[in-house]
């Protein structure tokens, strides 16, 4: 049921979160990633996803998702936050 994969979602970020902080950047991956599989349309979990992978140094794919971000965001300042995430990461 959907209320279950919600609470699956929460859950999944909330240790991806756990791990991120540890320093565990690839368990970190692997529940956004799972949070991901369960619903596509959440901002927050590309955005975990683009802080991950720019822990692990990997612009290409912080790009990726940003920009994921960016789109599945219906929220103006929010969109302009990950513009402007994605701005400096050009200047890299």
């Amino acid at each position: 049921s959907t209320s279950r994969g919600l609470g699956d979602v929460y859950k999944r970020q909330d240790l991806g979160r756990r791990e991120f902080d540890q320093g565990d950047l690839q368990s970190a991956l692997t529940h956004f990633t799972r949070a991901l599989a369960i619903d596509k349309g959440r901002h927050e979990i590309f955005y975990a996803l683009a802080k991950t992978y720019h822990a692990l140094g990997e612009v290409s794919q912080t790009e990726r998702y940003l920009k994921k971000a960016k789109r599945t965001t219906k929220n103006l300042q929010e969109k302009e936050l990950y513009q402007g995430k994605l701005d400096l990461l050009s200047r890299i």
